[in-house]
């Protein structure tokens, strides 16, 4: 059964040949003036997904990025990927991954406290939770 290994959410994130490249990985809090409000700010987000032997070749699964925020969910996105064949070469114990690695514009409607909820085939137990917020500069 798939899972996931991480979700980060940073400033910059590019895959290149199965491996994910990161910048200010670990965001959790974004300065926005109150005069910039509403705003969309563009993210990354890296998550690895981790299968094994016994996950079938092919196998389609979904994966769900929920953004919420004081007043509720503000964006919802699908991806549906196949498992793939594992590498050739490689013990039948190890696991082997599908990495994403994506840039999109989040919203802030206002300063507050959010969420990003991060889930495998809809399943609570295979999912993962980033918290984040908006505040007003400091000065």
């Amino acid at each position: 059964m798939p899972e996931l290994d991480y979700v980060i959410l940073a400033d910059y994130v590019r895959q290149d040949a199965g491996t994910i490249h990161l910048m200010a990985a670990g965001l959790d809090t974004f300065y926005i003036p109150a005069s910039a409000l509403p705003a969309m700010v563009p993210v990354g987000i890296a998550i690895r997904i981790m299968l094994s032997s016994q996950d079938a070749a092919g196998e389609v699964h979904k994966l769900s990025l929920v953004f919420s925020g004081p007043d509720g969910e503000l964006l919802n996105l699908t991806q549906h990927f196949p498992a793939p064949e594992p590498p050739e070469g490689i013990p039948p114990t190890w696991r082997h991954s599908v990495t994403v690695a994506m840039r999109l514009g989040i919203p802030f409607p206002a300063h507050g406290v959010y969420a990003l909820q991060v889930m495998l085939d809809d399943d609570p137990v295979r999912s993962r939770r980033l918290d984040y917020r908006a505040v007003e500069p400091a000065g």
